[in-house]
Formats: structure tokens, C-alpha cells, sequence
């Protein structure tokens, strides 16, 4: 086997579904991607038919996506066509073998809309909005327990304690939608699943209750 180095050069598409950032090579999660490579040897011809090239594919924590799998032949280039599930930075290697031989590796983005990592401006705000936001959490997580301990929740501390749970989940949705940051997102999602509790099913029953007991001595008092 001929062993000249073979030019491996990066054209990467989406077919008909998802979005490409072209320059930068930025896919949207849950899309389907076709990965395209042209394959040149070392007199910058198109490779011929005999030459067969290999595609791995690495998630951002370096697990094989695809590990070693031919890709399909168009003439042109050779094309693997995948699923990204998961936002980060994929590494991708292509190897090439037959008449000559080579390779080549290149880095793709996954994010949550095909667009570029978020700027500094984003980073800073979304990253202060979190801290401002966690800091009112705290208080009104407070603010729960002592209206709880002494059963005086009324309708006003409910629906400013519910507005908290709904204020995050608002923010969770503009982080998904501008700012994708994976840390960011899990903490808000551990949040949530504990304020669904603490913000809402606890205060709504503390609400009923203190109800209850409001109710049962203004009855006694008419007796």
C-alpha cells in the first residue's frame, strides 16, 4: 500500500432537517447530521473508489458515538450520516486507506439551536441573573419555613412563594433558549425538582391547613 499522506478536506452539510453554522461548524442538538468529507491524494486528485474511509465520532466526555464505521462513497466525497443527542464539543477522526493513506481530525459544536457558544456579555448576564435569582430563592425558602413552623401561610405568602418556582422555570427557559451552559442548566434543573416541594406542594398544604385551623377557631369562638 501506497502510504502518501491523503487530503483530507472538511465539507460538512445537514441534510434537509437541523441547522449549520458553516464557518464555525456549530450543529443543533436532536438533529441529524450528515458529515461529509472530500478525500484528496498527495496530486490533489479525488481519491479513487478503491480508497475506503473510516469515521469515529467522540462525545464532549470522549465515549465513542461511532466507533470505526465506513462511511458511504459518493464520488465526490465520503458522507456518515448521525444523530447528535448530547451539547458540547465532539471530536471526529477519519481514516482513509487503499491506494494511499491518510487521515484527519476536526472538533463539531452541539448546541441547543445550532448556534455559536454564547458571548462574554451573555455569560456575564445569565451567569449574575443566576446568582440574584438563587439569593431571592434562599430568602423566600426562609421566609416558607417560618411561615410553616407557625401555621400562619396565608394566600399572599403562597402565591409569592409559587411566583418564585415560576420565576426559575421562566429563567430555565431563556437559559435553554440563549445560554445553553451545561452547569448552569443542571443546577436550575436540581432546583426545580426540589422547589416543586418546597415552593409549591408544601406551601399549598401549609395554606390549607392554616386555613383549617383559622376556620375551626373562628367556629369555636361562636360557641
Amino acid at each position: 500500500m501506497n502510504n502518501n499522506k491523503l487530503i483530507l478536506s472538511l465539507i460538512l452539510s445537514i441534510m434537509l432537517i437541523g441547522m449549520v453554522s458553516a464557518s464555525s461548524y456549530t450543529f443543533e442538538e436532536d438533529k441529524y447530521v450528515d458529515l461529509k468529507v472530500s478525500c484528496f491524494d498527495a496530486d490533489n486528485d479525488l481519491c479513487s473508489v478503491a480508497t475506503l474511509c473510516n469515521l469515529s465520532v467522540y462525545f464532549p466526555n470522549q465515549t465513542a458515538l461511532v466507533d470505526n464505521q465506513a462511511m458511504g462513497n459518493n464520488s465526490n466525497y465520503y458522507n456518515y450520516t448521525l444523530y447528535n443527542s448530547e451539547r458540547g464539543e465532539y471530536s471526529v477522526v477519519v481514516i482513509c486507506n487503499g491506494p494511499s493513506a491518510g487521515y484527519s481530525t476536526f472538533n463539531y459544536l452541539v448546541t441547543a439551536d445550532g448556534n455559536d457558544q454564547p458571548s462574554a456579555f451573555m455569560i456575564i448576564f445569565f451567569s449574575l441573573t443566576f446568582f440574584i435569582l438563587f439569593i431571592y430563592l434562599l430568602g423566600s425558602m426562609f421566609n416558607i419555613i417560618k411561615h410553616v413552623s407557625t401555621m400562619d401561610m396565608d394566600l399572599q405568602d403562597t402565591l409569592i412563594a409559587m411566583s418564585a418556582y415560576f420565576g426559575l422555570m421562566i429563567y430555565n427557559y431563556f437559559v435553554n433558549l440563549y445560554f445553553a451552559e451545561p452547569i448552569i442548566i443542571n443546577m436550575v434543573e436540581v432546583f426545580m425538582s426540589v422547589m416543586i416541594w418546597t415552593h409549591i406542594f408544601i406551601p399549598i398544604m401549609a395554606f390549607i391547613v392554616t386555613y383549617i385551623i383559622t376556620l375551626l377557631k373562628q367556629m369555636k369562638a361562636y360557641t
